[in-house]
């Protein structure tokens, strides 16, 4: 699940950086929908703008964090 939206992120990383960075996006899909200071503020436009579906949220960094299981 989600594999569009981190296929998008992906892509579109350093234009992000650049944009917003240590910012939050907003992605639905192949879109980026919006950039915001706060992941609470992207949460909210998701749920607002989108509904309750499926779509990512995530932190814009440098480096992404490996987290093992």
């Amino acid at each position: 699940m989600l594999e569009k939206e981190m296929k998008t992120y992906g892509k579109h990383k350093f234009e992000l950086l650049g944009m917003k960075p240590e910012g939050y996006v907003l992605i639905k899909e192949n879109k980026i929908i919006d950039t915001f200071c706060c992941e609470e503020d992207a949460l909210s436009s998701g749920y607002k703008t989108l509904g309750n579906v499926p779509f990512l949220v995530k932190k814009i960094t440098q480096f992404d964090e490996i987290i093992q299981l």
